[in-house]
């Protein structure tokens, strides 16, 4: 059997989180408040390996939020926000109903798939944010107008929810 943990950042502020989170476990970021992650996280929990009930967690350093194989998902509920603030950013998955959004203002991209399970995003991704599908599982976009910017399909497949439209266009690569 595997033991996992929660691992808590609660907060109404702005903070700054610098120790690594480890082992099997998942992430969740409450309260209203900014949390930058200042150090790269390890933890892995499958399905979901991080979840953003509310306020924002930010990106401090490249690769802030395990990805890959085993990893698990981000979920970002309602009142959640993943702001990857200029660091191009790799997810296993992405889950909820929240934004994902760059407070950096510089364009980057934001891979989502790389992980052997499928996913379906009901939130938003806020430019400047260009949305790669990697991975060969599903990853399903359900909200109307989920990014304005380009999207390509690197791998696998980029399903869309009835009524969805992606207004600059899918790269097949």
């Amino acid at each position: 059997t595997h033991t996992r943990g929660w691992l808590y950042l609660n907060n109404g502020g702005s903070d700054t989180f610098s120790d690594t989170f480890s082992g099997n476990g998942i992430l969740t970021k409450k309260g209203t408040g900014t949390v930058t992650l200042a150090a790269a996280q390890l933890n892995r929990n499958l399905p979901t390996n991080t979840v953003v009930e509310a306020g924002t967690l930010r990106y401090g350093v490249s690769g802030a939020l395990a990805y890959g194989a085993g990893t698990g998902f981000v979920e970002l509920w309602t009142s959640g926000t993943l702001d990857v603030n200029g660091f191009a950013t790799s997810l296993s998955g992405l889950t909820g109903r929240g934004c994902v959004t760059n407070s950096a203002g510089t364009a980057v991209e934001l891979r989502v798939g790389d992980d052997t399970l499928s996913s379906s995003f009901g939130g938003r991704i806020a430019a400047p944010l260009t949305l790669t599908k990697s991975g060969a599982a599903t990853l399903t976009l359900t909200y109307p107008g989920v990014t304005r910017e380009p999207v390509t399909v690197e791998a696998g497949t980029l399903a869309l929810g009835p009524g969805i439209l992606l207004t600059n266009g899918v790269d097949i690569a």
